[in-house]
């Protein structure tokens, strides 16, 4: 007795001491965790040695990097603001008097004042940045820029981590910072909007020169043009991304909405914004007749132009194929019709293709990146139509060996009947019944091809018989007589007749007549209609099958 107490009493001590253990470890863990205001200042430390960086280095590609690496700091950095406030706010572990409140002001003005001194420093950054762009070669441009629209959005970025902050103060905290806020913010949006306004007529002003331009000299304007498309693109995104921000300010928007859709020409956020539509309209009543006439301007040479190159190799094309057609079609040539029919084909449909590629070239569309990018489409569909591809190929092998023509019969593929057409990737086949079937190449080309009438004779396969009671000689003789007769058998190759062998019921003739292919079927009915009228006549019989059957009697089993 006195053992079970001892050891129930040192169980539960043990037990106790475990608890005790875990709990001391939580309370370690939560201790060890740097509060919101460490992190602030660990954050403030890791952009100060980020900026640090950005001084040191002269790469677009680093500096480009470290922009990235800054967005994702503040971005990181705001949510946990964000978050924090919010678990607090939420939390039902916090007295009644202090749920609900917000306990992290100080924290929030620390991340605002984070957020507003990148701010500050972003735009001289992002004119010296652009400095840099406008003084670089045009082969370097490409990758200057990309260091200035990166730059652009980081500041676009601060603008809305800077909103999201705001809105976790209440009225009167916000206040102070409101009115600056909105400010810079206008500002900023202002600056963007000319900066896209002066994009924007700078592309026309390009595509004005680029039509009178010698070819030396249109290139390099292309090249100059593609750029100054990229700029307009990169500040209407930055732009797209403060209209919400601008909205919840009641700010009007209308004019940033008109400008994204001159430069882009998305609607959405045109129609999203009815006062952007209504000023879209306005504009364009107003200043529509010089908007007519610049687009005329631009684009009616360009169009006539391109009609005039497809029309001239339309003509090309309908040319090539009568020249082709002619050559296919001579008295030398041995090509099969289904081999003319594609070479005429594909010679008309291979001058087009040539035409729409000139076409675009001559107003001003750089082919290159169209070519690559058909390219890599290729590829694509390649894996994504393998039957396809699988039926061409079979098509190029069944032109290529030529197992059989336009107006042969055939058995292939499981079907039979005529072949009225084929392309690459199918064959039509009209069947006796005169039903329309198209197969799949690869399915002809890969079962047994049967050319019914690729040979223009063939021997007609019959089998006749008649009773062990009747005269072998005489039926001998009818069968001749009927062969010789008919007018459409040949007499070169000899017919065949021959009695084959005994059967259980009947004796058993062969009869092979050779024949035009066209003519089998009439030679094949014919002689066995006329086999039964002569068989008949001649007192020839044909026997059903038939059994001889033998009973024998056990006088044994009768007598009992």
């Amino acid at each position: 007795m006195v053992k079970l107490i001892q050891t129930t009493f040192l169980s539960l001590l043990a037990g106790i001491l475990l608890s005790y253990s875990l709990l001391s470890f939580a309370d370690t863990q939560q201790s060890s965790e740097p509060q919101l205001s460490e992190r602030l200042t660990q954050g403030q430390h890791e952009i100060a040695d980020l900026m640090k960086t950005w001084q040191k280095t002269r790469s677009n590609m680093s500096r480009a990097m470290i922009l990235q690496q800054l967005s994702s700091r503040m971005k990181e950095l705001t949510n946990i603001v964000s978050d924090t406030v919010d678990e607090d706010k939420n939390s039902s572990d916090k007295p009644p008097e202090e749920q609900g409140k917000n306990l992290h002001v100080a924290d929030i003005k620390t991340m605002l004042s984070i957020l507003r001194q990148q701010r500050s420093s972003s735009p001289q950054l992002i004119r010296d940045l652009f400095h840099s762009y406008e003084s670089a070669e045009l082969t370097d441009k490409p990758l200057n820029w990309l260091t200035v629209s990166v730059a652009m959005h980081y500041q676009s970025s601060l603008y809305i981590y800077e909103q999201q902050l705001l809105k976790l103060l209440n009225k009167q905290q916000r206040a102070p910072y409101l009115q600056r806020y909105r400010y810079q913010l206008h500002r900023y949006a202002n600056d963007l909007a000319s900066f896209l306004k002066a994009s924007i007529n700078q592309q026309e002003q390009m595509n004005d020169e680029l039509s009178s331009l010698s070819k030396s000299m249109h290139q390099q304007m292309s090249d100059r043009l593609t750029m100054q498309q990229r700029i307009s693109k990169t500040i209407s995104q930055n732009i797209t991304m403060l209209i919400p921000v601008l909205k919840d300010y009641d700010m009007d928007v209308s004019q940033y909405s008109q400008l994204t859709f001159s430069a882009s020409g998305e609607l959405t956020d045109l129609v999203l914004n009815s006062s952007g539509v209504l000023s879209f309209f306005k504009s364009f009543f107003v200043n529509g007749d010089q908007w007519l006439i610049t687009t005329v301007k631009s684009v009616l040479p360009r169009t006539i132009i391109f009609i005039l190159v497809m029309a001239l190799f339309y003509g090309l094309s309908r040319l090539v194929k009568l020249l082709v057609s002619k050559m296919v079609h001579s008295k030398h040539s041995r090509l099969s019709t289904l081999v003319q029919e594609f070479f005429i084909s594909m010679a008309g449909k291979s001058v087009i293709v040539m035409g729409i590629l000139v076409a675009f070239s001559q107003i001003g569309v750089d082919l290159a990146p169209v070519l690559a990018g058909l390219g890599v489409a290729g590829i694509v569909i390649g894996f994504a139509l393998q039957d396809t591809l699988s039926n061409f190929a079979s098509g190029m092998m069944i032109l290529i060996y030529r197992p059989f023509d336009v107006g042969d019969y055939v058995d292939a593929g499981g079907v039979s009947g005529k072949v009225n057409y084929m392309s690459l990737v199918n064959t039509t086949i009209r069947t006796f019944d005169n039903q329309k079937i198209m197969v799949p190449n690869n399915k002809i080309w890969g079962s047994t091809i049967n050319n019914i009438t690729a040979e223009r004779v063939r021997r007609v396969d019959m089998e006749f018989s008649i009773a062990y009671s009747d005269d072998i000689e005489l039926a001998e003789r009818v069968l001749k007589e009927i062969i010789e007769a008919h007018q459409d058998v040949l007499r070169e190759p000899e017919p065949t007749i021959k009695l084959m062998r005994l059967g259980e019921s009947s004796i058993d003739f062969i009869v092979r007549p050779w024949v035009k292919t066209e003519a089998y079927w009439d030679v094949y009915w014919d002689v066995t209609r006329t086999v039964k009228l002569r068989f008949d006549k001649e007192g020839l019989s044909i026997p059903f099958p038939q059994r001889d059957i033998h009973v024998y009697h056990d006088s044994n089993n009768q007598s009992q």
